[in-house]
C-alpha cells in the first residue's frame, strides 16, 4: 500500500544461472552427469542448460566433415563469426552482417547436394543471403582473392574461391585450416585490424582455423541453427 492506494505486485524477474549449471535454494549449481557440450556462443557448457547450440562439426580421417550441397556458419576460435563489412563487400571478422549461411559447392556450377567432402577435394563458398541493398537477394561467392587482398563478395562465378581442407582444432573444437589461391597456401588475416579480412598467403602452416557449424540452406527464412535445443 503507498499512500492509501494499493500497488498490484509485481513480482521479481527469475534469476539467470550461467550455461552448464541451474538455479537449487537460490544457488546456481552444475549440471550433475549431464554430457558435457560445447555451447553456440564458443563457451564450454553442459546440456539441458544451453538453450541454443550450434556445435561445428568435426572431420574424421580423410573426411572434413562437411558435405555438398550442405549450409554452415563460418566462425573463428574465439566464437566471432566471418561475416560481411557493410560499406565494402569485404568479409571480416566479426562483420556487420553475420549468421551467414554459406553453402559447399563442387563448383561454381554445381551446388547439388552430395558426399562429404574428403582432403584434397576443392569445394566453393557460395553466400545464401546476397548483399544488403540487394532487393533480390542474389547469391554470391567467397572470391578468390590472395596475397593480402581482402576476400569479397562476388556474382562472377570465374572468381569463386577454390578452397581445400584439413581437419584440426581450434579452442578446443573441431575446425578447418582451409587452403587455396594460385600457390595452394593457407587462408590467413589479411591485415592486423580488430575486425580483419581473409586472404591467402602463400605459405601452408600461417592460416586462421575456421569452424563449421550446419544451418538450413532455406532460400526465404532466417535459417534455425541444427541441434536446437527448446528446452
Amino acid at each position: 500500500m503507498n499512500n492509501g492506494m494499493c500497488i498490484p505486485y509485481t513480482p521479481a524477474p527469475p534469476q539467470q544461472c550461467p550455461c552448464g549449471t541451474h538455479l537449487i535454494d537460490g544457488q546456481c549449481v552444475p549440471f550433475l552427469g549431464a554430457s558435457h557440450q560445447t555451447c553456440g556462443n564458443g563457451r564450454s557448457g553442459v546440456e539441458p542448460s544451453c538453450t541454443c547450440t550450434n556445435y561445428p562439426v568435426c572431420g574424421h580421417g580423410k573426411h572434413l566433415g562437411i558435405k555438398y550441397g550442405h549450409c554452415y556458419i563460418l566462425s573463428f576460435s574465439d566464437g566471432e563469426q566471418l561475416g560481411l563489412s557493410r560499406d565494402k563487400t569485404d568479409y571480416i571478422k566479426n562483420g556487420f552482417f553475420v549468421d551467414i549461411p554459406f553453402k559447399v559447392c563442387n563448383s561454381a556450377v554445381d551446388c547439388s547436394r552430395g558426399k562429404e567432402v574428403e582432403m584434397g577435394e576443392s569445394f566453393s563458398l557460395q553466400d545464401q543471403h546476397g548483399l544488403y541493398n540487394d532487393p533480390y537477394s542474389t547469391k554470391g561467392w567467397i572470391n578468390d582473392a590472395s596475397g593480402g587482398a581482402h576476400m569479397e563478395f562476388t556474382t562472377d562465378a570465374n572468381h569463386a574461391g577454390k578452397f581445400t581442407g584439413i581437419p584440426t582444432c581450434a579452442a578446443g573444437e573441431c575446425s578447418l585450416q582451409l587452403h587455396g589461391g594460385p600457390a595452394g597456401g593457407a587462408l590467413a588475416y589479411a591485415f592486423p585490424v580488430p575486425t580483419p579480412g581473409l586472404t591467402f598467403y602463400g605459405n601452408p602452416k600461417v592460416g586462421q582455423r575456421l569452424r563449421f557449424s550446419e544451418v538450413t540452406c532455406d532460400d526465404y527464412e532466417v535459417p534455425l541453427t541444427s541441434g536446437i535445443n527448446l528446452y
